[in-house]
């Protein structure tokens, strides 16, 4: 797809998907490999210019299990300078 057509789909800026997919943005967050097949269905159906809510329940998803498991705490606290005791995510 096209960085326009993603921005699009996610309800985003080109700008932003450009600076995420050149690793400009969150370089520091890894996907977990667990979590590697939420995001292929989720890309998929972006993809397919599948409906504008269904794709944000299912990014809504990934972020709470991201959230849940403490997964981006680095990245959040390297790119925002957040407290090293920070649990905000976590409650």
């Amino acid at each position: 797809m096209k960085q326009k057509d993603i921005a699009v789909a996610l309800d985003s800026t080109e700008a932003a998907v450009s600076q995420y997919l050149s690793g400009k943005r969150a370089a520091d967050f890894k996907i977990p490999k667990e979590m590697q097949p939420m995001f292929d269905v989720v890309g998929s159906e972006v993809s397919k210019g599948k409906n504008q809510k269904i794709l944000m329940y299912g990014i809504c998803q990934i972020c709470k299990e991201i959230r849940s498991k403490g997964e981006a705490c680095e990245a959040c606290k390297s790119e925002l300078g957040v407290k090293a005791d920070c649990d905000v995510c976590l409650k």
